[in-house]
């Protein structure tokens, strides 16, 4: 019991470092898309990343006492770092150019709706390419938290007007959540060749960026950066909490309760946002928002009670 309880915990810890950092990111990233291109927001935020993390050549490494340990978990083989270009390429570079250009179109509430999608996504990919059994718990929680998200955001959804123009993004951002899903069994499966998850996430995003730049430059995307104190700072929190610290948190999520569960986080920081929301902005929560917050709630018991493994 106490192990399990040890257990809970730092589920609860790791859910915690997503969610905290996730649901105020997910209010700055719009601002920077009025800004600047989108996608060349992701490039800026994987080259400080990378920063962050330290990828450092053999010299820098000597430095520290544990220099043979951390050339050991930074050496990888060919196939390893092929996994990883996969992962890169899915959650730090498809995925994101897919969410951003979608989010010039929709709202956030309406992108936060497809891409809750995800955890179905999850479920299927994980049984499909992990081997890993279908849980009726997890499905049925997974679609009351989706019928949850669609209550809480329902105003945005009447308003939609399927033009072209919106049916289209709505087509990115579904397609950018399956690159996201894609990237979350890929990361299962390194989890699995038990690889550390800070380097490969480093490394991930190193391949992520270049691939970006490449493309911009393939496409003669002007790339610049805003020199404003609020971009440089609100670019400073998205690398470093909202994708350094909460993708390490996540993916060692997905290690620990699968791909399928771990997803559902995706359900939650909008509501974070949506919180912080009410305090700074006076967001009005309506009956039917409140009953979608109890139903996301709901499906999130149901997917991480025991029964659920």
């Amino acid at each position: 019991k106490p192990y399990r309880n040890a257990g809970e915990l730092q589920r609860g810890s790791f859910t915690l470092f997503c969610h905290a950092p996730w649901g105020p990111g997910s209010e700055i990233s719009p601002h920077h898309l009025l800004r600047v291109r989108p996608g060349v927001p992701a490039q800026f935020e994987e080259e400080l990343l990378r920063a962050i993390h330290g990828i450092a050549p053999e010299w820098r490494a000597n430095i520290t006492p544990l220099s043979r340990a951390r050339r050991e978990l930074l050496r990888m083989g060919w196939r390893d770092h092929g996994f990883i270009l996969l992962q890169g390429l899915c959650l730090f570079c498809i995925n994101y150019v897919f969410i951003y250009h979608a989010t010039v179109q929709l709202t956030s509430g309406l992108v936060a709706v497809v891409f809750s999608c995800m955890v179905i996504l999850n479920m299927f990919g994980s049984a499909l390419f992990l081997g890993v059994p279908l849980s009726w718990t997890v499905g049925l929680g997974a679609l009351v938290g989706m019928a949850g998200m669609v209550g809480v955001f329902l105003p945005e959804l009447e308003a939609l007007d399927l033009t072209d123009a919106n049916f289209r993004a709505l087509l990115l951002c579904f397609a950018g959540t399956c690159s996201a899903s894609l990237g979350n069994i890929l990361s299962a499966q390194l989890h699995r060749r038990r690889l550390p998850v800070l380097s490969c996430n480093a490394w991930g995003m190193v391949y992520g960026a270049l691939t970006l730049y490449l493309a911009a430059l393939i496409l003669g995307q002007d790339i610049r950066l805003d020199y404003s104190a609020s971009y440089l700072l609100s670019l400073a929190y998205l690398a470093l909490f909202g994708s350094v610290v909460a993708f390490w948190a996540y993916l060692t999520l997905i290690g620990r309760i699968g791909a399928d569960r771990a997803s559902y986080t995706t359900l939650l920081f909008p509501l974070v946002a949506l919180l912080i929301s009410t305090v700074v902005e006076g967001y009005q929560w309506t009956l039917v928002a409140f009953a979608g917050l109890c139903l996301v709630l709901a499906g999130n018991w149901l997917v991480m009670r025991r029964g659920s493994d």
